[in-house]
């Protein structure tokens, strides 16, 4: 039975770990050195705290601490070291550990790497970066409204003629009016079509 349990940890795609509760590493499946470049058998008997990106150790200590004391304990975001010197973005799920008892004895954790969607988020920040630049530099009015008519954004030009209007109902803020504006397209452009005007 135990063998079983051991197999499945170690083909499991993530790293899985467990820790005592004075904080040493007790088991690291292999994912640890296709994460970190550092062999298993390096990092048994010490803290985990040696292998995380030190701005994340006082966080990632306390959690621990509040994990053995058996409160649940959110997904969380921290750094690992490399063995090359670069950080590795990992998604961390840590839950208590537990004997036949019933007793907390330490955490066993789920580690994912997120390198792929940070660099995804980060792409899609620079790219909605660019675009804003573009609109606030154009001279023509633009702003852009959700399908419940609210005010999302507004660029430079639009805002220097009217002000920040930014969360407010569009029919409100640029005309007076109570209901959508009688020429309003945005039904249309919601339902896929594409409209000119």
């Amino acid at each position: 039975s135990e063998e079983k349990y051991r197999i499945l940890i170690e083909t499991i795609t993530g790293l899985v770990f467990t820790i005592a509760p004075n904080g040493n590493f007790t088991y690291l499946n292999p994912e640890f050195e296709k994460l970190t470049g550092f062999p298993v058998q390096d990092f048994i008997g010490r803290p985990f705290t040696e292998i995380l990106a030190p701005e994340y150790a006082a966080s990632t200590v306390d959690r621990f601490k509040q994990s053995l004391s058996g409160k649940k304990i959110p997904i969380y975001e921290v750094e690992l070291k490399h063995k090359d010197g670069k950080t590795v973005p990992v998604e961390l799920k840590v839950t208590p550990l537990l004997d036949d008892d019933g007793n907390i004895i330490g955490n066993i954790g789920l580690a994912s790497d997120i390198t792929d969607r940070k660099r995804a988020e980060e792409d899609l920040r620079q790219s909605e970066n660019k675009l804003q630049l573009l609109l606030n530099t154009m001279i023509d009015y633009c702003y852009i409204v959700s399908k419940d008519y609210k005010i999302e954004f507004m660029n430079k030009a639009l805002k220097d003629k009217l002000g920040d209007q930014t969360g407010k109902i569009c029919y409100e803020a640029f005309f007076g009016m109570e209901s959508p504006c009688p020429w309003s397209k945005l039904e249309n452009v919601i339902a896929g079509e594409t409209v000119k005007w």
